[in-house]
């Protein structure tokens, strides 16, 4: 009895912290300030009675040449619903959660430093059985 209590206290620590991701930082050393990063925030999306919800999966930095994808998240300890850039051109994989179903759609980002993104998630146009990304700038830095 005493062996089931301790599994099922440490089976519950684990889920319970699996999916908790603060912000990560996508680039390596010390903390930047926000007027040197692009902060990228997955937002949630109503439509239809559906509810989109958008994290971060992985990314890949399209001025590299490998063009490798470097993960952010996964689903064992969670995703991110913020990243922390440095300014260029990226494809940010996203994990769009719609109830029980989830999918994983792209979007090209161009950022800027100090600036902040809005990255939502939702049904394509003419397609509503397929997810797609969308992005934009909700906060610029002013000069």
């Amino acid at each position: 009895m005493k062996n089931s209590l301790s599994l099922s206290a440490i089976l519950l620590t684990v889920f319970s912290l699996s999916g908790c991701v603060g912000v990560v930082h996508t680039y390596e050393g010390s903390k930047k300030p926000l007027s040197e990063v692009a902060v990228l925030k997955g937002e949630n999306l109503e439509f239809a009675g559906r509810n989109y919800r958008v994290l971060f999966s992985s990314y890949t930095d399209l001025s590299d040449d490998e063009k490798d994808f470097k993960n952010v998240g996964d689903a064992f300890i969670g995703y991110p619903k913020e990243i922390h850039m440095l300014p260029g051109d990226y494809v940010v994989l996203t994990h769009c959660i719609v109830g029980d179903e989830y999918a994983f759609p792209a979007v090209k980002a161009s950022v800027k430093a100090g600036e902040t993104y809005e990255v939502k998630c939702g049904p394509i146009p003419d397609k509503l059985n397929t997810v797609g990304a969308m992005i934009q700038v909700v906060e610029q830095e002013t000069k």
